[in-house]
Parts: C-alpha cells; sequence; structure tokens
C-alpha cells in the first residue's frame, strides 16, 4: 500500500509539472493567444495518446500523437512554445536557447586535483547514495512492471543493475549524467509495445540518432504535445480504482486501517514533502498501527 501511495504521488506530481507549459517564466499565465492554442495542443495529444493504443497496440502511439501534434502546429503556425524554448528563471523575460548536436568527446575527471579529504566528505558519499537511489528506484519500477505483468526474473533484474551501472560509468566519462529505471519512462515504453531487450536497444539507438542527426526537427516540438502524452502517463501511473477500492472498504479483514493510514500518509507525505520521506514515514506508520492493531484483537 506505500507503493500504492507512492504512485498515486508519483501521478499527481507529474500532472502538476505540466501546469508549468501553461504559464510564462513568472509565474504568470500566458496571454489568451497563446493558451488557447496551447490546451487546443495538449488535449490533441493526450486524446491520441489514449485513443491509439486500442486500434495499434504494437506502435509506438505516443510518438505518433507528439508526430501529428507538431505537424498540426507547424501547418497552421500556432504561436506555441516549443522544444528549444527556455523560460528563464532569474528574470520575467524569457530566452531561446539551442539544443547541441554532435558526438561527444571524452572529458577529464581531474581526479589527481581531488584531495582526501573531499573524497571522503563529498565524492564518495555522493556516489553512493545516488547509486543507492537509482537501484531503488531502478526495482521500484521492476516491482510497478511485476504488478501489472507475468512479472520478471531476479536474474534480468541483475542483469539490470549491471547494465546501468556500466552505462553511468561510460555517460560519465563523455560529460553526461547518469540515469535509472523510471516509472513514467516505463509505463510509456509499456505502452508502445516495447517489453523486451531488444526494445531497449532500439530505444537507446533511436534516441542517440535523434540527439545526432535530427536535431532541427526535435527543437520544432511543441512543449504542448510532450505535456499531453505526459499528462496520460501521469493519470496511468496513480493507481486509483485500487485506492478507492482500500478506503471505501468496510471489511476490517480486507482492508485494515492501518493500511487505509499507511496509504493516505504515504501519498500526502510523497506529494508535499519528498519521495523518502514518504516512504519511510508510511512504512513506519504501517507497521506501527499493524502491530498496534494485532495487540488489540489478542
Amino acid at each position: 500500500h506505500c507503493v500504492t501511495g507512492l504512485l498515486n504521488a508519483l501521478g499527481l506530481l507529474l500532472l502538476k509539472s505540466q501546469l508549468n507549459v501553461f504559464h510564462l517564466g513568472a509565474g504568470a499565465w500566458l496571454p489568451m493567444s497563446q493558451l488557447l492554442p496551447t490546451l487546443s495542443i495538449t488535449a490533441l495529444t493526450a486524446s491520441l495518446a489514449k485513443i491509439l493504443p486500442k486500434h495499434l497496440p504494437n506502435f509506438p502511439t505516443a510518438l505518433l500523437a507528439i508526430s501529428f501534434s507538431t505537424i498540426v502546429a507547424q501547418v497552421f503556425s500556432l504561436p506555441l512554445q516549443f522544444l528549444d524554448f527556455q523560460s528563464a528563471v532569474s528574470t520575467a523575460s524569457a530566452t531561446t536557447t539551442t539544443m547541441s548536436s554532435g558526438v561527444p568527446s571524452f572529458v577529464s575527471l581531474g581526479l589527481r586535483q581531488v584531495s582526501t579529504n573531499s573524497w571522503t566528505t563529498l565524492v564518495l558519499p555522493t556516489a553512493f547514495s545516488i547509486a543507492i537511489i537509482s537501484i531503488l528506484e531502478t526495482l521500484l519500477t521492476a516491482k510497478v512492471m511485476d504488478d501489472d505483468n507475468e512479472g520478471v526474473s531476479d536474474k534480468v533484474k541483475d542483469a539490470s543493475c549491471r547494465s546501468m551501472g556500466y552505462g553511468k560509468l561510460c555517460s560519465s566519462m563523455l560529460g553526461g549524467f547518469g540515469g535509472c529505471g523510471l516509472i513514467p519512462n516505463t509505463l510509456l515504453n509499456q505502452q508502445a509495445g516495447g517489453k523486451t531487450s531488444t526494445s531497449v536497444l532500439i530505444y537507446a539507438t533511436v534516441m542517440g540518432a535523434a540527439v545526432l542527426a535530427g536535431r532541427n526537427l526535435l527543437t520544432r516540438i511543441p512543449l504542448a504535445a510532450l505535456a499531453g502524452v505526459m499528462i496520460t502517463v501521469g493519470a496511468q501511473t496513480m493507481r486509483l480504482g485500487e485506492s478507492w477500492k482500500l478506503l471505501l472498504s468496510r471489511k476490517n479483514n480486507k482492508a485494515p486501517l492501518a493500511k487505509k493510514l499507511a496509504l493516505l500518509i504515504t501519498t500526502y507525505l510523497c506529494f508535499q514533502v519528498d519521495m523518502g520521506t514518504g516512504i519511510l514515514v508510511g512504512v513506519a506508520s504501517d507497521l506501527l498501527l499493524s502491530a498496534a492493531s494485532k495487540k488489540r484483537l489478542l
């Protein structure tokens, strides 16, 4: 139930983050001349991303939805914010940035310049924390996939964690940053039919090719189209049916009060504070309330 609360909060955070598309850098709403086209493209993309999987289950429907919305935006010259647009955070004005392309080169890590004190107080603790968080997030993603599908073997999970480590090492050597298994991205890939190791290889290859050779096309994608896809992902991430079934159940043997409170606490804290605090407090409250309930019954 703590995992359900986490997924509910994650879905809400995804939905909340998409509101930035409808705001200017200073937090004000877009002018009506931009707001209406932005809402229209967002609704169009979200509708396509929701409807197309029913008719094209083995195709990347999210990509089709984004492509169609991009074509509509370009044909009608809609006043939208595109992928190469970045709102200035420190000022009320906006700046236009360009997406760089090309093959990255190896960077000098400068390990000799790092003092022993920095190794022990900064580098190693930070690296260890990031590694733990990445592994936990990846395993949590696998847990969500297990619940939705037939399950993933432990051998596959071990291979995924090792591959993720190798990828982080190569990425850092090229000046990039690491990643991990993410629930929204995985749900989106699964919705497009990507469920095997081959799909992972194709995904990475196409992504790299798009950045290297398709920069001009990528920069013309409306942010509203991306927001439309992420809205469907956020809605799919939440477990509203399971949550309502638990909260509305009156039979204590099926839905103890401890489980209900753990679900609510985890969802609230993950959404309002942070994921780590929500999970820790949610699990602790579940254990404490369950123990108190069993003691009372005895």
